[in-house]
């Protein structure tokens, strides 16, 4: 919102908003309800185009254990055998960039950048056995033993807070509505980068994913998994207590929100009033 009043005070002629494919009003994550506000609140700037960016889940997510499934050749995650088609962060950068180079052409419109196939976390698993050389085999998870991991490695509280939800909306099939588009080709002029590109890269310097990661010999994966199992589950309820978080009374992910798939199955934002933006440029 303070984005939104630097913008119109400084005379910003557009905005590219990034944002997420799944905000909505009563959505459980309370970082998903800003982003809804947000998007919101950007329609009210009398002077500034908007332009919408709402990309799903980034593709290095399902990459954070890169380095200990390199070495015990498993992946473990919390996704069940839910669809997405993930997307690559520097196809989202590429996008961002080729709208803000004509933002006339594009104002008001919403653009969903995906990677170029629904992938299952076992179809995550099959690319990997080919991008590291050896066989991967999908492990699903509890939520709760992810969190054990991600904090193991140091992952924010934070993160792990909302990332929880949209765990079990990829699980539902809520990302798999309107998935995969063509978003990218159509503004970049080339088509999506493939998940074996992306998992190439990651694979080629872990530290892409995050500064503090490794490569790990099979004896520092075995004992980072112990370290996994000896770290404490995170407590979301003590963490929305200390941050003073809001619970709304029927909060609906969006596998649960037929008002939010109505507007997602068009390519459309879950916005409030009649002027919500148009669905991308065929």
């Amino acid at each position: 919102m303070l984005t939104c009043l630097a913008a119109q005070e400084a005379g910003v002629e557009a905005m590219v908003l990034l944002s997420g494919w799944n905000p909505n009003p009563s959505h459980p994550s309370l970082l998903t309800r800003e982003h809804w506000i947000a998007n919101n609140v950007a329609r009210w700037m009398p002077n500034v185009d908007v332009i919408h960016l709402t990309p799903g889940i980034f593709a290095f997510t399902y990459l954070l254990t890169i380095s200990v499934t390199r070495r015990l050749g498993v992946l473990p995650l919390p996704f069940g055998e839910g669809l997405n088609a993930p997307v690559s962060e520097r196809d989202i950068a590429r996008s961002g960039v080729a709208l803000l180079k004509e933002p006339k052409k594009y104002a008001g419109t919403t653009w969903r950048p995906t990677g170029p196939q629904l992938l299952s976390s076992a179809d995550v698993a099959e690319v990997l056995s080919d991008v590291l050389g050896r066989t991967i085999k999908y492990q699903p998870i509890s939520f709760r033993m992810f969190t054990k991991a991600a904090r193991a490695m140091g992952a924010a509280e934070f993160d792990m807070h909302n990332l929880r939800h949209y765990a079990e909306e990829i699980e539902q099939g809520a990302f798999a509505i309107g998935a995969p588009t063509n978003h990218v080709a159509q503004l970049t002029g080339s088509p999506a980068e493939s998940f074996r590109e992306t998992a190439a890269y990651y694979a080629a310097d872990v530290r892409r994913l995050a500064p503090n990661l490794r490569e790990l010999s099979t004896l520092g994966a075995l004992l980072f998994m112990l370290k996994i199992l000896l770290t404490p589950a995170p407590d979301f309820m003590a963490f929305e207590a200390a941050e003073g978080s809001t619970r709304i009374a029927d909060p609906k992910p969006g596998h649960k929100n037929a008002e939010w798939q109505a507007a997602a199955m068009t390519g459309r934002l879950s916005i409030l009033g009649p002027r919500a933006p148009k669905t991308n440029m065929m």
